[in-house]
């Protein structure tokens, strides 16, 4: 939904040129907390204030509503190690059509900063044919005092199509490809547990633009620190952005590169429903 003094959702524009993974230092961030401490959730940010984030990453009453007592917040990034900011969350939406059994539109609207003005706004990327390729993104912080303060953005490029096997792995994905990208690529740590990616960034070189956050993933194996083979699952955000406008009642902006893409303007879009149930385990 448009503001007032914005045009609707989908507003497109160009970026400023960028193309190597440490490009990812020049793009705003956030991860969400929870009563005081940080999730390994990234938040989508729309502008400075609100975003989007995975539902899953929230916690539930008996009665579906969002347990708002946990205190969320969000903190914001300006990309390198430097924030901008750690804002009260004051709604969480998840989508009408969530599933937390298979993950099915595992999406969350959050509005934050409430009060503020709006400073600056983050674009979406929205045509998956605009991308020359895709960088898999992964925000975290330290314990720093008097807050915790960001630790160096990872970032990593795509490599290989496994899309087949995604597909076999998992019937959500094969049945709504156009909403999700997957990848078996997990961040480089000490640990022997795969740590997925929170993110991910089309790329158009030189531009990109955050386009997808991570839902789940289906093991083969026992768990995330013994397995055989991983597939980490990402929602893409382009269909869910009327949704978002609609509850934000604000305006939603994309990044395309094709003045002629025009993006899913469906407010009440939500995944086709499966049968079957994944070859791994679901996490």
């Amino acid at each position: 939904m448009a503001e007032t003094d914005e045009p609707a959702a989908g507003q497109q524009s160009r970026l400023l040129k960028r193309l190597e993974t440490s490009a990812i230092t020049k793009q705003k961030g956030a991860i969400l907390f929870a009563n005081g401490k940080p999730t390994s959730c990234e938040v989508a940010l729309n502008s400075n204030l609100m975003g989007y984030v995975a539902a899953n990453c929230l916690s539930y009453m008996p009665d579906g509503s969002v347990d708002m007592s946990k205190k969320y917040q969000v903190m914001v990034s300006d990309g390198t190690t430097t924030s901008l900011g750690m804002f009260d969350v004051s709604s969480a939406t998840p989508h009408f059509k969530y599933d937390p059994a298979t993950f099915a539109n595992n999406l969350a609207f959050l509005k934050f900063n409430t009060g503020a003005t709006r400073l600056w706004k983050n674009y979406i990327g929205a045509n998956r044919a605009d991308w020359t390729s895709k960088f898999f993104v992964s925000r975290g912080v330290n314990n720093g005092s008097p807050m915790p303060a960001w630790n160096p953005a990872q970032a990593v490029v795509e490599s290989g199509d496994i899309t087949a096997q995604c597909a076999s792995a998992s019937p959500l994905f094969a049945s709504n490809t156009n909403d999700f990208v997957c990848t078996s690529q997990v961040v480089t740590t000490s640990s022997a547990c795969a740590l997925p990616y929170s993110s991910m960034y089309g790329v158009r070189d030189p531009d990109l633009a955050v386009a997808a956050l991570y839902s789940h993933s289906v093991i083969i194996g026992d768990g995330l620190c013994k397995y055989t083979q991983i597939y980490n699952y990402y929602t893409l955000l382009s269909s869910y952005l009327e949704w978002g406008g609609n509850v934000a009642k604000a305006t939603i902006y994309l990044y395309v590169a094709d003045g002629k893409y025009v993006n899913n303007n469906n407010p009440n879009y939500s995944m086709v429903t499966p049968s079957g149930k994944p070859t791994g385990l679901v996490v």
